[in-house]
Order: C-alpha cells, then sequence, then structure tokens
C-alpha cells in the first residue's frame, strides 16, 4: 500500500494523469485485503494480486513506452495480470464448485469470467477516452495503446483482449501444473 501510496505522491507532484489509476488500485487492493478470508486468498494469492496492479501503475515512470521486439510492457501487463486472474478463478471455482464437473469446462468458465474482466477494463479505456479525453492509464487513452499503428486503439484493444485470454489460459495451465505437483508429493 505505501508504494501506490508513494506513486500517488509521485503523480501529484509530476502533474501526472496517472493519478486516477493508482487511487483506484489503491482502492482495489484494500477490498482485496478485506476480502481474504470470504475468498480463500492464500499470501502468495493477494502477492500477485498486488504485483498486478503494481504493474499498471508503474506505468507513472513511463514504462508502457517500452516496445521491444518479442513483448511491449501493456502486452507483459495484460499477460501478467490475467495470469493472476487465471490462476486465481480456477482455483476458486475448483474449491468451490458443488456439482462434479470436468476440469474443462471449469477452466472454460475461468477464461470466461477473466475475459470478462478483460472487457470492462477496454470498455472503461474506451469510456475514459471519450469522456476525458486522451492521456495515460487505465482511464484515458495514451501514446501506449496506438504502438504507432494507423488503426491505433482499436488494434490495441483487439491485442488485449487477445493478451487477456492468453493470460488467463496460462494461469490455469500453472494452477494445473501446481496441483498436479501438490498431488504427487
Amino acid at each position: 500500500m505505501l508504494t501506490f501510496l508513494l506513486i500517488t505522491v509521485y503523480n501529484f507532484f509530476n502533474n501526472s494523469k496517472w493519478g486516477s489509476d493508482t487511487i483506484f488500485s489503491m482502492v482495489w487492493v484494500t477490498i482485496f485485503y478485506f476480502s481474504i478470508k470470504k475468498f480463500s486468498f492464500t499470501v502468495r494469492e493477494f502477492i500477485f494480486i498486488n504485483l498486478a496492479f503494481l504493474v499498471h501503475c508503474l506505468g507513472s515512470f513511463n514504462l508502457y513506452s517500452i516496445q521491444s521486439t518479442i513483448i511491449g510492457y501493456d502486452t507483459f501487463v495484460h499477460l501478467f495480470s490475467t495470469a493472476t486472474a487465471g490462476y486465481i478463478a480456477i482455483r476458486f471455482l475448483n474449491q468451490k464448485k458443488s456439482i462434479k464437473t470436468k476440469f474443462f469446462f471449469t477452466a472454460l468458465m475461468a477464461i470466461s469470467i477473466v475475459a470478462f474482466l478483460g472487457i470492462i477494463i477496454e470498455t472503461i479505456e474506451y469510456g475514459g477516452n471519450e469522456i476525458l479525453g486522451t492521456g495515460d492509464g487505465m482511464f484515458r487513452t495514451g501514446s501506449e495503446d496506438t504502438n504507432g499503428k494507423p488503426c491505433g486503439i482499436y488494434n490495441d484493444t483487439m491485442t488485449d483482449i487477445i493478451t487477456n485470454t492468453l493470460g488467463s489460459i496460462l494461469g490455469i495451465l500453472i494452477y494445473s501444473m501446481t496441483r498436479a505437483k501438490k498431488a504427487t508429493l
């Protein structure tokens, strides 16, 4: 929480448009903190939830402008965050399901949940762009969203949705591997 507060102060003194993102992140991290028992989050999961918000908020330091030939920072943030969400969603669904279902269908439900969250985030980004104008962060469309391509934000939205789906699958695969490892111990 202190890290988010320091980034918020940095944004305030640098007149950055990222302030709303760090405050939004602090609110959600607080909500997750008070939901640890209700949703049976492990310490590791809570740390990864914090890291998912933190890697996004580090965009305050212009990290979203990093575009390597392999993976850009925006793609990394989406992949990391949705892998975390996919892991938590499949674990939660497996823990709470009352009907015996095949793992494939549970995984499909987890992917659907994460994809829906990703669509909400992309809709917030689009709405923020329409209401607040361009800038940086989740509530505005910034330079990281066009990557110099002619279709700009539309290309970014589609890339983000595809990355969100791949990230959720990655999280489910990590869950499956850790679950299989625990079963053999």
